[in-house]
């Protein structure tokens, strides 16, 4: 009878770090075009990323289909980005915007709806 033998093997764990990519304002049209050509690519490459910006205010309309949210309508460089509001303190400073305010915006991509990129959640301030 042998006597027992402990073999070790070390384990090396590689760590992959992914920085999560953030689409700026230059990037927009491209994620529009993506989600016209081909909704696949768009869903794969850009839902889920965030999105950080400078914009203009256009606009905020009340949801048709459900009372107290709101829809905030954002511009920059001729392109749409709108997103949805339905918390107080959001609403009470969309309440104090005005159409052409500028605007730092951020989000998280989900949609394109009619060539407007649509965030959910976002988070806006008047700069």
């Amino acid at each position: 009878m042998s006597p027992n033998k402990t073999i070790l093997f070390p384990i090396f764990l590689i760590a992959t770090v992914v920085q999560a990519q953030e689409i700026g304002v230059a990037d927009i049209g491209s994620v529009v075009d993506s989600y016209k050509a081909n909704q696949a690519r768009f869903v794969t490459k850009y839902r889920g990323k965030s999105f950080a910006g400078a914009v203009a205010f256009t606009g905020a309309r009340e949801n048709m289909f459900i009372r107290g949210n709101f829809t905030g309508s954002f511009e920059v460089q001729g392109l749409k980005i709108s997103c949805s509001v339905d918390k107080k303190p959001d609403i009470d400073r969309l309440v104090e915007l005005n159409p052409g305010d500028p605007v730092a915006l951020k989000g998280v991509i989900d949609d394109v709806t009619m060539g407007t990129l649509q965030l959910k959640p976002c988070d806006f301030k008047k700069n």
